[in-house]
């Protein structure tokens, strides 16, 4: 599963120009009131670093709408139709997020809900800019 989020990822980071669609799904999570080690990887691919820093802080934002909306008990159906088929690379990246947070219990709330969400943002940020 590692490696697919890996390739979408960098996919993600390769062809995406418009961070405003992911903080269009963000959005939509948040309105609904509605975590993972470290992948690493080079990309040949020369990226603006403002677009790929714009790209990765859309793809961190929503990572952190998914996880509280989990945690909050939103159900996977529910999250999976706020994403469009806009941009597949895209689509496929919130599904493999939203796939992802479904991969930790709820047990979270409050500000321990806010600390880890936000921990758990920042590892796709991280694992994006690498």
């Amino acid at each position: 599963m590692k490696s697919k989020l890996l390739v979408f990822i960098t996919l993600f980071s390769c062809s995406i120009t418009k961070a405003d669609l992911i903080d269009k799904y963000t959005k939509v999570l948040e309105d609904g009131a509605y975590s993972p080690s470290l992948i690493t990887t080079k990309t040949d691919v020369e990226i603006d670093p403002e677009i790929k820093n714009n790209n990765c802080s859309a793809l961190s934002k929503f990572a952190e709408s998914s996880f509280k909306a989990r945690q909050s008990g939103v159900s996977a159906e529910k999250m999976f139709s706020v994403i469009s088929d806009d941009e597949p690379s895209a689509k496929k990246v919130m599904q493999l997020i939203i796939v992802d947070s479904f991969k930790h219990p709820i047990m979270y709330s409050g500000k321990e809900l806010s600390a880890v969400a936000s921990e758990y943002a920042n590892h796709f940020y991280i694992d994006c800019m690498v």
